[in-house]
């Protein structure tokens, strides 16, 4: 009578694991941006399945061999995923898998590198901007700059099995509407990189909107100098920060929408603030601490010197599973 096999258990294990430490925030959901590449390892294990056959020694050579593997896989996209390694693995190790893993990780050389702008030539007597942008799966920096005369630059890179990002632009009497569409998939691609972009935003004195749309990936906003009247962002399961100086704080509607990702708002000390919110089961924190006075459901919150304070800032908030955090700095 021949051993059990674990493989098929630890698979199934492995899974739920994943989704546990996804549905708890422990780790996000866009881990399985990098997991999924390596969904061929599945087949290998069936196919290390019928060759070892269901002898004793062969089962449990086949429950070793799939615990290695998908131990490899976790910890590889783990890396990938954090950008800074396990602290437990050599450093050598985490710098070889973040580098590619002598291009085995990556696909660098299939990249496409393009840039997009909109020059302040074409566009003469500009006295608002509404940008909108949708990042699909990807990772971004936006950020403005009084270094460049583009009303907006765009540095991207994208896999070429992708659909190129797309930059568009309407001059509506003096409102100057820009629309920027990420990089995409056409059709199934195995062991692709996501798309990368930094987006640059000159002529600051300019008004500007934002309407940011993060689905997976990873986006970093620092914005410091450029005149912000409306800011709405919404984030799938991507992890997103936004930083706000005592200039560039939005002077109209501020709204973050939630789904299963994490967004971490940055605004200096001095500013207070309010939430309207609406929160389901993940968590809204300040300086990543859970606050006594928000629970699940529909609510408000004000900073203690909120009612006192002469800069303030009122946001609307809707989290699904995922996490919004305040930080102040």
């Amino acid at each position: 009578m021949g051993s059990r096999n674990y493989s098929w258990p630890l698979i199934i294990l492995f899974f739920g694991i994943m989704l546990l430490l996804n549905t708890t925030g422990v780790i996000g959901w866009d881990i399985w941006i990098y997991t999924l590449r390596f969904w061929p390892i599945l087949v290998i294990i069936v196919g290390i399945n019928i060759i070892l056959g269901s002898s004793r020694l062969g089962r449990i050579i086949q429950s070793l061999l799939t615990l290695i593997l998908l131990l490899f896989v976790f910890v590889v996209s783990y890396i990938q995923y954090s950008e800074k390694g396990i602290t437990m693995l050599p450093s050598s190790l985490n710098e070889w898998v973040l580098q590619g893993g002598s291009g085995m990780f990556n696909l660098t050389d299939n990249l496409v590198r393009e840039d997009f702008w909109i020059s302040s030539n074409e566009y003469e007597e500009v006295n608002r901007r509404e940008i909108k942008m949708n990042m699909s799966a990807s990772e971004f920096l936006l950020e403005d700059s009084i270094d460049i005369d583009e009303y907006i630059l765009v540095n991207s890179s994208y896999p070429k099995a992708f659909r190129p990002p797309v930059i568009e632009r309407e001059l509506e009497d003096d409102v100057l509407n820009i629309y920027i569409d990420g990089a995409g998939r056409e059709k199934f691609n195995l062991f692709t990189n996501e798309s990368e972009y930094e987006v640059k935003i000159g002529h600051p004195d300019i008004v500007t909107d934002f309407d940011i749309n993060l689905g997976a990936g990873k986006g970093e906003v620092e914005l410091s100098k450029i005149q912000i009247e409306d800011f709405v962002v919404e984030v799938g399961a991507g992890n997103l920060t936004t930083a706000f100086s005592i200039n560039s704080l939005p002077k109209g509607e501020i709204r973050f929408i939630v789904g299963a990702g994490r967004v971490n708002l940055i605004i200096p000390q001095r500013i207070s603030y309010s939430l309207e919110y609406d929160l389901g089961i993940g968590n809204i924190k300040i300086n990543d601490k859970t606050v006594s006075g928000i629970s699940g459901g529909k609510g408000s919150y004000e900073s203690e010197d909120y009612r006192m304070s002469d800069t303030r800032i009122n946001m609307l908030v809707t989290v699904g599973v995922g996490t919004f955090n305040i930080e102040n700095r």
